[in-house]
């Protein structure tokens, strides 16, 4: 994802509101739509999550390939 800064926002709903959404780049034809995307807070949440998953394998040494999997992937481990 990218963010915009106030000039491309408005360049962009121009496009959109005035019904030319189809563009062309590269002899290729896009069609551009705005779409709202609403993120959940689950940041911290995520995290102490896997802070515990990682506290158990590091005192118990018990885990799941998954888990390590995931861990590894949001930069706990």
């Amino acid at each position: 994802m990218m963010k915009l800064n106030e000039n491309e926002i408005r360049l962009l709903r121009t496009i959109i509101e005035e019904n030319n959404s189809i563009i062309e780049l590269d002899n290729k034809h896009y069609y551009l739509s705005a779409i709202e995307i609403h993120e959940p807070n689950t940041q911290n949440k995520t995290t102490s999550k896997l802070e515990e998953k990682k506290r158990n394998l590091l005192n118990e040494g018990k885990f799941s390939i998954d888990d390590v999997v995931e861990m590894i992937d949001q930069g706990v481990l």
